[in-house]
């Protein structure tokens, strides 16, 4: 049996916590955290599935910069093609933003998994923050170095 929504919130609290942030500090509402560090920021959400309201998803965004008014299409491939290469993630367009995204279904979510999605997606963010100034087909690919 799936567990309540507030047992997901208290998970994806706990993982807050441990990065050293309190959690309540961070909520904007009920199943909604924003993270900051430096210029990087990194949204939280756990949402009811459309599909069966009794279960939930988990999903760990961060803002990049706005969609591209010019040669949209080659933006979209390019960012396509960085995709390939992110593990457990992707860019994503949303409402006139690129974001760098992960989502999973909180069945068996644990705090170590959400803190290691909290990081994956806070990792990714601070390396494509240093090239959005540069044209998109110009970004390189995820080096962690």
């Amino acid at each position: 049996m799936e567990k309540h929504i507030s047992e997901y919130y208290q998970i994806i609290e706990k993982a807050i916590s441990t990065l050293g942030v309190d959690p309540v500090k961070t909520r904007r509402q009920a199943g909604q955290w924003s993270l900051a560090k430096g210029k990087n920021s990194v949204l939280l959400f756990v949402t009811p599935q459309k599909e069966d309201s009794s279960k939930y998803y988990f999903q760990v965004s961060a803002p990049i910069l706005n969609t591209p008014k010019e040669d949209q299409s080659g933006s979209f491939e390019r960012l396509l093609s960085l995709n390939s290469q992110l593990i457990g993630a992707a860019f994503v367009e949303f409402r006139g933003g690129i974001y760098i995204s992960a989502i999973r279904n909180t069945k068996h979510i644990s705090t170590r998994e959400a803190l290691l999605m909290i990081n994956r997606i806070g990792s990714y963010s601070s390396f494509y923050n240093k090239h959005k100034e540069k044209d998109i087909l110009d970004w390189p690919r995820y080096n962690p170095a």
